[in-house]
């Protein structure tokens, strides 16, 4: 399984395939190299296929950077499975602020 990052505009992205353990390390890179480059950033999560804890993790370090960088950043289409996640670790305030 893979996962990428798609810039669909300067400003925009799209994370698709499988969000594992194994894929979000390399996804991470390149996801947090393009925040750093932003000022208003909007990534979807719309062709995310599998998600786990890891997307959970990943969303909240994007958060996280953007938060030290100033950036306002917008996440859209997150997956069911991570809003439950979310919910059940008690960070979905912090997910869903982020959310449209």
């Amino acid at each position: 399984m893979t996962a990428e990052l798609i810039l669909e505009q300067p400003d925009s992205a799209l994370v698709s395939g499988c969000l594992d353990f194994a894929t979000v390390p390399d996804l991470w890179v390149s996801l947090e190299a393009w925040l750093r480059t932003q000022s208003r950033a909007t990534l979807s999560l719309r062709a995310v296929t599998q998600a786990n804890s890891a997307a959970l993790a990943l969303l909240l370090e994007a958060l996280d950077v953007a938060r030290q960088t100033s950036v306002v950043l917008h996440l859209t289409d997150i997956p069911e499975s991570v809003l439950t996640l979310a919910r059940l670790s008690n960070v979905d305030t912090l997910i869903l602020q982020g959310h449209l």
